[in-house]
């Protein structure tokens, strides 16, 4: 490798690791998310990159559809990688029993936000999109 292709290499490298990694990871956090439990029903979160979300629930047989919007926030730490959702609602299966209105925080893994580690197919969503 010659001189000016390793201050080039060097340059490189400087500029990716100085980016910000928040922006770095929210390219790769936005799309939806769907949660294919319920049969024929749509249930998804779309993260947006104006660190906005929707999420939407419908339900034909019922007739029931309904969506919420809130914000999101990405967290990293050393120990895991979370987003937190405010004024979060549940809809669903779940919808009695789970949040309304509030503070959620899920962890965030190869694509899927863990709202549940027990209910994975219920509970959890997979990024699609």
């Amino acid at each position: 490798m010659n001189r000016l292709n390793k201050i080039l290499f060097l340059l490189s490298l400087l500029v990716i690791f100085s980016c910000n990694n928040e922006e770095y990871m929210k390219n790769g956090l936005v799309g939806k998310y769907y949660n294919n439990f319920e049969e024929n029903v749509t249930h998804y979160v779309q993260l947006n990159d104006d660190n906005t979300y929707l999420h939407y629930y419908k339900n034909p047989q019922e007739n029931i559809e309904r969506e919420n919007k809130g914000e999101w926030k990405f967290i990293e730490s050393d120990k895991k990688n979370e987003i937190m959702f405010s004024d979060w609602i549940s809809f669903g299966i779940y919808e009695k029993e789970g949040c309304s209105g509030c503070l959620w925080s899920v962890k965030l893994k190869k694509g899927e936000l863990f709202f549940s580690l027990d209910l994975r197919e219920e509970m959890n969503f997979y990024k699609k999109d």
